[in-house]
């Protein structure tokens, strides 16, 4: 394994749209930028779209006082990044 579990990855939000009225569900996108293993940084590339979950019952009724749900990264979420950059086996 070049990568190991948990190694600390940095990224930027480019996009967000906070949760609205009606039961529409908040919504944010990521693009990755490095992962920093033993200590060195390799860059990363891609991004990821997180969505949270609507709230049906508030878009059935069309009420505007019911809202969707915030947008969270829970820990251990699995996301895909790609190495933009060769990391050797032996960092």
């Amino acid at each position: 394994m070049v990568i190991p579990r948990g190694a600390p990855v940095s990224a930027v939000v480019t996009w967000r749209m906070g949760k609205g009225i009606g039961g529409k569900s908040a919504k944010f996108e990521m693009a990755f930028s490095s992962v920093t293993v033993n200590g060195k940084t390799y860059k990363l590339k891609g991004k990821v779209r997180q969505e949270g979950r609507g709230n049906t019952v508030g878009a059935l009724l069309g009420s505007i006082w019911i809202s969707g749900k915030s947008a969270v990264i829970v820990p251990g979420q699995t996301m895909t990044a790609i190495t933009d950059e060769p990391i050797p086996a032996s960092a």
